[in-house]
């Protein structure tokens, strides 16, 4: 009987040994093994993607230069060329705009008078109220270029009397007051 029971303990003892190192083996596995794994894995995705940063690398200067181009396209669109211009030449660069673009469309500029306009928002408003004559369409084509030279100008006031009864494209004269918007700092 006492060789059952020292036999019992002897597996018992074996047993529990058994599970104490499975026991001791899954910890060593949790706590040292499976961390480095984890670190293993996330180095090799990093590689993973700063070998497309590498490959794709030149792509990615296109893209930004060709982004760069349109938000220089966007901003010269909404203010024209005089986007980089100091507020006190603001209103000398348009003037001049004015008069290029009324020789261009053959309009006869008789009159133009700045006056400082409102704030909307963050951008301050410069109004200039013109006095012109000449055909429709060489008008028409004026307003046109404006758009296109100074960015973005809204037509606030707009008034236009016939000149001449004439024969061919009739002259027109035209009272207007535009405004132009500038950022403010």
């Amino acid at each position: 009987m006492f060789e059952t029971t020292l036999s019992i303990e002897r597996r018992s003892l074996q047993i529990i040994s058994a599970l104490l190192g499975l026991v001791i083996v899954a910890a060593l596995l949790s706590y040292l093994l499976l961390p480095q794994v984890k670190v293993y894995r996330n180095a090799l995705n990093a590689r993973v993607v700063l070998l497309q940063v590498v490959a794709t690398g030149d792509q990615m200067e296109v893209d930004l230069r060709r982004l760069k181009d349109e938000i220089d396209q966007l901003e010269k669109r909404l203010h024209g060329d005089a986007a980089n211009l100091p507020a006190q030449q603001m209103e000398a660069y348009i003037l001049g705009q004015l008069q290029r673009a009324a020789w261009r469309n053959r309009v006869e500029l008789m009159g133009v008078s700045p006056k400082q306009g409102n704030k909307v928002d963050r951008f301050g408003e410069m109004l200039f109220e013109l006095k012109m004559a000449g055909g429709y369409f060489d008008v028409f084509n004026l307003l046109a270029d404006l758009g296109r030279e100074l960015g973005f100008v809204v037509v606030k006031f707009y008034r236009m009397t016939p000149q001449s009864h004439t024969e061919g494209e009739p002259l027109i004269n035209v009272d207007m007051t535009i405004a132009a918007y500038r950022a403010e700092d």
